[in-house]
């Protein structure tokens, strides 16, 4: 197999949690990992590969750098989570956390075994304010993007707070009082941040203990981050909705379209399903719901430019184009 066929039959090898990386070989191993790199899911492969007796030596090699470096970087977010998390619960701050290992810990084995990026924390205008005080006083700065702080939290539906340089084992943060913050993603209306505090449960990870929301609730903030503010992008946000249908096995696939019919993004979750089918079987409630949300014909023509397979060779500008076309019919 060429190096591009290789990289497809890792890549969709990695939504079974398979190891494909035998057919690598050495003059492709440097490439398939930038390529791994590119889609968030080199720790990962790294993780289920790196024992495996048969891949080559150039690849293991990076994997084993890969998985210490990912193993510091999860214990440094781990101290980052403690801190933080005391300091806001001493002031009464109400926050619910997502993505990250938050949500994570759910799908993967272990928190290592995914890219480690941001803390994204939901919580109302106020609190975010009272948040970022905090935040400063540890030595994170605001990164604005309006002119200034005021205008941020105006015009913006999030503040993200970046780690002082000499800090080199911090993360940076993002407070969120909105879901579908201006202007990353094209209609707010598509899921409400009330959502995320009805019927949460009980969550821990590494002895840290926060609220989570429903499943269901989980699985359709996958899908608007992945078509809204990504377009699928990067082939991890197909493998992070794929490993959720399968741990999520009883949910419940009628309040999905309900929510999504209630808020206009069943145009969404139709392409987010979809994608997600090209890969791997949906179960046959989840089919239902995809074919039952389908877009009319013109809306169809235009998304369609942007194919599941396109996914694995986009970089930064690479498929802008038809990721642009494919934003026109969300919107």
């Amino acid at each position: 197999m060429n190096k591009e066929d290789v990289l497809i039959d890792c890549l969709t090898g990695l939504i079974h949690f398979e190891d494909h990386f035998q057919a690598v070989e050495p003059d492709m191993a440097e490439w398939i990992c930038e390529r791994l790199a590119w889609h968030k899911l080199l720790p990962l492969a790294a993780s289920i590969s790196h024992q495996n007796e048969f891949i080559c030596e150039e690849l293991r090699s990076i994997f084993q750098n890969v998985i210490l470096n990912n193993i510091i970087r999860e214990k440094n977010y781990e101290k980052q989570t403690r801190k933080i998390f005391d300091l806001f619960n001493k002031e009464n701050i109400c926050f619910i956390p997502y993505k990250g290992p938050f949500w994570g810990h759910l799908i993967y084995p272990e928190y290592s075994w995914r890219h480690i990026g941001d803390m994204d924390l939901l919580l109302t205008m106020a609190d975010s304010k009272k948040a970022s005080i905090i935040l400063k006083d540890l030595g994170f700065r605001p990164d604005i993007m309006e002119g200034s702080e005021a205008q941020d939290y105006e015009i913006r539906g999030a503040l993200t707070l970046l780690n002082d340089p000499t800090q080199k084992d911090a993360f940076p943060v993002q407070l969120h009082w909105e879901l579908m913050s201006s202007p990353r993603f094209l209609k707010k209306r598509y899921l409400q941040t009330k959502y995320f505090f009805e019927k949460t449960t009980n969550a821990e990870w590494k002895g840290i203990s926060f609220q989570i929301p429903r499943p269901e609730v989980q699985f359709l903030y996958y899908i608007l981050h992945s078509t809204c503010q990504h377009q699928f992008k990067r082939f991890v946000h197909i493998m992070v909705l794929a490993h959720f249908i399968k741990t999520f096995k009883a949910m419940d696939w009628e309040f999905v379209y309900k929510l999504s019919e209630e808020h206009h993004a069943l145009v969404p979750l139709y392409y987010g399903l979809s994608f997600i089918h090209a890969f791997f079987q949906l179960p046959e409630k989840a089919l239902s719901v995809m074919h039952k949300c389908k877009p009319h014909f013109f809306n169809r023509a235009c998304a369609n430019v942007l194919k599941p397979v396109h996914t694995f060779f986009f970089t930064q500008k690479k498929g802008n184009v038809r990721r642009n076309l494919f934003r026109v019919v969300l919107s």
